[in-house]
């Protein structure tokens, strides 16, 4: 169950932006930018799922017995939140930025899905057993 919330919780930070029509025009990249970010939130995504209940390398993302947990799913959907609204201001005041966004996004994307490709061949420790 926890899963299934975790889920949520990051795929709802990743359409945290605002998606209603406006009388204004769609300036260029913003469409792509968009489709970046929903690339960003699934690679998250599939990168909490494969970090669940592992030993976690990343000592800011380790709770207790360092471990991936609600912490480091709380922490890592703030910090996706803050990276989409952050684009958000900026490409709304300086549209040229929507394509360097675009890149980075789908950039961190590629790197988010690796590590979770690798983390899926990684065993999950016994119960109880505290990672170091």
């Amino acid at each position: 169950m926890h899963n299934v919330w975790a889920a949520v919780l990051i795929a709802a930070t990743g359409f945290s932006f605002n998606v209603s029509a406006q009388d204004r025009p769609t300036p260029p990249g913003e469409k792509l930018w968009k489709t970046s970010l929903v690339t960003l939130a699934g690679a998250n995504l599939l990168d909490s799922v494969s970090s669940w209940g592992k030993c976690e390398a990343n000592p800011l993302l380790a709770g207790s017995g360092g471990h991936f947990d609600s912490k480091a799913l709380l922490l890592k959907g703030a910090a996706l939140g803050g990276v989409v609204v952050l684009e958000q201001l900026t490409g709304k005041s300086h549209p040229r930025f929507y394509r360097f966004f675009t890149g980075a996004n789908f950039a961190f994307s590629v790197g988010l899905t690796t590590v979770a490709v690798r983390n899926f061949s990684q065993p999950s420790p016994s119960p109880g057993y505290a990672c170091h």
